[in-house]
């Protein structure tokens, strides 16, 4: 589901949920996350973050000339789903600068239900 899109630079963010299968594993959901996103874009593994009190994967990369790429992914147990956030930014944007698109959004997640 695409939440947000701007179509002066089609910069996007899109947010997408599977249900988890089995015991969580943050290593095993990255790892299947890396390869999928690799099959289409060069990305490279950031500095694991935390997500609503859990472990999540970062990665980064180049999707076109024009935009970069950024996905995180976390496993909710208690919701019982994992949560994938891809953002697609201008590829001219510093690491700084994508941060301030990323961070409040983030920041804004909550989990109902």
């Amino acid at each position: 589901m695409v939440i947000s899109f701007r179509a002066s630079d089609r910069s996007r963010i899109t947010l997408s949920s599977t249900p988890i299968i089995g015991e969580p594993d943050v290593e095993t959901f990255q790892r299947i996350a890396l390869q999928s996103a690799r099959s289409t874009v060069d990305v490279e593994v950031q500095p694991e973050r935390e997500l609503l009190g859990e472990p999540t994967y970062h990665f980064s990369g180049r999707f076109d000339q024009f935009q970069q790429v950024d996905e995180l992914g976390v496993e909710l147990p208690d919701a019982g789903i994992a949560v994938m956030l891809t953002f697609r930014t201008l590829s001219t944007f510093t690491p700084a600068q994508r941060e301030e698109i990323i961070e409040p959004v983030l920041a804004s997640i909550e989990v109902d239900g």
